[in-house]
């Protein structure tokens, strides 16, 4: 993980997190929780899918959804991060992607555990070499498979700096949800943003 001058760094990265949510804190603390609300739900009413079909059809409808809606909060992320508008349509603007995403989330989610299963440290550098490839396939509409090669490529010379930044980004969300989870409200959308500025950069 040799790097290039840095294109990056987290201080900035995250700076620009946090002034982007400060000036839109109660539409980003709003679409936030709107885009876990079918997680907060299932747990409410304690469904499990152990506990038989209809249960279990509701929990993958739940994981759907929210699948679908953190798509459209990245999408929101990704517009700000530009200086674009964004509003609530684009929370559920993002469907028609979802089979995309799904594919790309299990592609790379095989290559990350194989490379941890070829004695951790591959898994790690597949990890962040591919790991931009969300951003990717929501922004360009690319394949799953073209958005972790666009990733492969866009990473090359700042993978030791994308993991350092991945750990920090890691660390900030602990810090949010120790603070009885209300911390979460402020630190998603500043590391998520902060994410979306780095790709940006990258691109």
């Amino acid at each position: 993980m040799t790097d290039a001058a840095p294109v990056f760094t987290t201080k900035e990265s995250l700076r620009f997190g946090w002034e982007t949510t400060k000036a839109n804190l109660t539409f980003l603390a709003g679409t936030f929780l709107v885009s876990v609300a079918p997680s907060i739900a299932g747990e409410a009413l304690g469904l499990d899918e152990r506990d038989g079909i209809i249960p279990a059809l509701f929990v993958i409808a739940a994981v759907v959804i929210q699948a679908a809606l953190g798509l459209g909060l990245t999408k929101i992320h990704l517009k700000l991060t530009r200086g674009e508008t964004a509003g609530w349509h684009d929370l559920f603007s993002c469907g028609p992607l979802l089979l995309s995403y799904l594919g790309a989330a299990i592609i790379y989610g095989l290559v990350v555990v194989f490379g941890l299963v070829l004695l951790i440290v591959p898994g790690i550098i597949w990890a962040v070499k591919y790991g931009l490839y969300y951003y990717i396939l929501l922004d360009e509409h690319a394949s799953p498979f073209a958005s972790l090669e666009r990733s492969a490529d866009i990473t090359k010379g700042v993978r030791w700096s994308l993991f350092l930044f991945a750990l920090v980004l890691g660390l900030v969300n602990v810090a949010g949800a120790f603070a009885f989870g209300v911390g979460l409200l402020i630190s998603v959308p500043v590391t998520s943003i902060a994410g979306a500025h780095v790709y940006i950069k990258l691109r």
